[in-house]
């Protein structure tokens, strides 16, 4: 995977996750679906996309991600709902979002800062 699919993967989670605490923070009782995040990568077009403009996407999306879950009341966040095959609530996916960007942060460090370096 490349920097910027790594990026776009990030973004795309962050997106899905934060629609799934949506639908769970208004009692929606629909099952949600599940993703193949290798597909959503091969269909990203990521490679193509401009790197200053897929940051100012980024950012402007986790504004809003972090403006909806500090709006959340307590209920709403204690909300649960069901992805798939299994219940999760939109507190738990606030924090899936950000345990999953630190992830790949490590994992753009570990893997791609020591090229830069060279």
């Amino acid at each position: 995977m490349t920097i910027m699919e790594v990026l776009m993967h990030i973004l795309d989670t962050e997106r899905i996750f934060a629609f799934r605490a949506f639908c769970i923070s208004r009692n929606d009782p629909h099952v949600l679906h599940g993703f193949d995040e290798n597909e959503y990568v091969e269909n990203s077009r990521a490679s193509i996309k401009d790197f200053y403009s897929l940051q100012q996407e980024y950012a402007a999306h986790h504004q809003y991600v972090l403006h909806f879950f500090r709006n959340l009341t307590w209920n709403e966040s204690e909300s649960w709902g069901k992805v798939a095959n299994f219940e999760v609530s939109a507190r738990i996916l606030g924090y899936a979002i950000a345990g999953h960007t630190l992830h790949h942060s490590e994992v753009l460090k570990q893997k791609y800062l020591p090229l830069l370096n060279r």
